[in-house]
């Protein structure tokens, strides 16, 4: 079994698309590499609410759900 560790992602709407470009190719990485788990350890998210000035809480979450359901890896997020 092979599993990812990674955390501290801080994802907000100012650079949301690069940051999502990066977990992509994480996950993609994982996958080619036989991954199957990975665990977020934590910080997802820039502050404890979804959502800033630059895009609204559904844009985020929309954006990081689209690009994790492209990659079949279970995943625990903390």
């Amino acid at each position: 079994m092979k599993i990812a560790l990674t955390g501290d992602w801080h994802l907000r709407g100012k650079d949301l698309p690069q940051k999502l470009f990066v977990i992509e190719e994480m996950l993609r990485i994982c996958q080619e590499r036989g991954v199957s788990h990975l665990y977020n350890g934590g910080d997802t998210f820039d502050v404890g609410e979804v959502g800033d000035k630059n895009a609204l809480p559904e844009t985020i979450i929309k954006g990081l759900t689209d690009v994790w359901n492209k990659y079949p890896i279970d995943s625990t997020f903390i």
